[in-house]
């Protein structure tokens, strides 16, 4: 499960087990709880660590913004952390060859 937002993370949840394998972006956007929750929960971040084992929670948005004064690119820092996580079936190796190929 890759979510850009915690409470999108959570919305999923019950789709996954315990073991599933989990990044998400900590940042959390309130629009998103306004939309689907009618009574959210306080630390969505916390509910994420009980339900699921060993879940890779950062804040990609900061991380963005230190890299490139912009919180636009942590869907590609929170890409990268899970093919070096090899939690997508692809490598940063096949990506570069891709780039490589349509050049």
């Amino acid at each position: 499960l890759i979510a850009l937002e915690p409470w999108e993370a959570l919305r999923f949840a019950h789709y996954c087990s315990r073991l599933t394998k989990v990044i998400v972006n900590t940042d959390v956007e309130l629009l998103f709880v306004e939309r689907y929750f009618t009574k959210p929960i306080e630390h969505p971040v916390d509910q994420l660590k009980e339900l699921f084992y060993e879940p890779i929670l950062k804040n990609y948005s900061i991380l963005s913004r230190e890299l490139t004064s912009s919180k636009k690119s942590a869907n590609i820092l929170i890409l990268q952390d899970a093919i070096q996580n090899q939690l997508l079936p692809f490598s940063l190796e096949d990506i570069e060859a891709l780039n490589e190929y349509y050049e």
